[in-house]
């Protein structure tokens, strides 16, 4: 059967922390997979914190113990809801583990200890339940993404087709590392694959002003094909080798897009990809030190997708 791979869901209780499991459910093969769904709950209200000093105010509140009781039970409902939603896509109860833990160092921190316990993969609900928070990403996702490194990240939004995956390929290390992730996590029986490379101008006009000619830039552009051509078919054929159906697998490369990430986030909602899988860095090392601009920029865009940082 093969290695088992540990996979760790985040969850909050909340209906994107359910699509976030509706996601693991169907993305990784039952067979070789263990899930653990992981909540890190706080004894008291959040709020309350804030105002733990005032005893007078701590006096006149509900008793916390209520709201303790009441919040257990909402999360092992919200617990069987997910084992269900899993053996619904062929996990057993065995390949399922639960574990409810009371915050420590904080929500992010502790879940970022957990999953440095031998998990292949993190997933996690772009949005919690507090949906103030949420102009971008849920703060815990967001502080996921800025600190999770060496290990492939998921955040889930919306609710995405999971069986569909857009590759984003540059050739660089961060988009083969992506590659061979998805070969060694997703399932092959449940998974169509785009391979997409994106082609920039050599530059873009400022006030209609250019340096470079139509003779350089189609010069370029069939250069970058000529050369990325050979890798992605390189690609492909290791996800052949790796058990994922030949027809299943498309290539591409989109020339004279000015911007990666909104084209791949375009391409993802045109065709119907559901997850957008990427390296934390691209060809260009400076841009950033621990994540590049365009998964950065794809993560802001792709509300609906799931992004899959590798």
């Amino acid at each position: 059967m093969g290695e088992i791979r540990n996979i760790l869901v985040a969850v909050d209780g909340s209906d994107q922390a359910l699509e976030a499991v509706r996601f693991a459910g169907i993305t990784f093969p039952p067979e070789k997979t263990h899930v653990l769904l992981y909540h890190v709950g706080s004894p008291v209200p959040e709020a309350f914190l804030d105002l733990r000093k005032d005893l007078e105010f701590r006096s006149s509140v509900v008793p916390i113990s209520a709201w303790a009781s009441q919040m257990k039970k909402n999360m092992e409902a919200f617990m069987d809801r997910s084992c269900e939603s899993l053996k619904d896509s062929g996990f057993s109860q065995d390949a399922i583990s639960v574990e409810i833990a009371k915050k420590n160092k904080g929500i992010s921190r502790d879940i970022l200890q957990k999953a440095k316990e031998g998990f292949s993969a993190a997933v996690i609900g772009r949005t919690g339940v507090s949906r103030i928070k949420d102009i971008l990403m849920g703060s815990v996702a967001e502080k996921l993404v800025g600190v999770i490194k060496g290990l492939p990240l998921i955040v889930v939004g919306g609710n995405p087709s999971p069986g569909k995956i857009l590759i984003a390929f540059d050739g660089s290390e961060g988009s083969w590392r992506a590659v061979n992730q998805v070969a060694a996590l997703a399932d092959p029986s449940r998974t169509e694959i785009l391979i997409s490379h994106v082609v920039r101008p050599m530059e873009i006009p400022y006030r209609s002003q250019t340096v470079f000619n139509s003779g350089h830039e189609a010069q370029w552009v069939d250069e970058n094909t000529r050369a990325i051509i050979p890798k992605l078919v390189e690609a492909k054929n290791l996800l052949v080798n790796r058990g994922f159906s030949e027809e299943r697998i498309v290539r591409e490369v989109l020339e004279n897009r000015y911007s990666r990430a909104a084209t791949l986030a375009k391409e993802a909602v045109a065709r119907g990809y559901g997850t957008i899988v990427l390296g934390r860095r691209g060809l260009t090392m400076v841009e950033e030190f621990l994540m590049g601009r365009v998964s950065r920029k794809v993560l802001q865009l792709a509300k609906e997708r799931s992004v899959w940082i590798a």
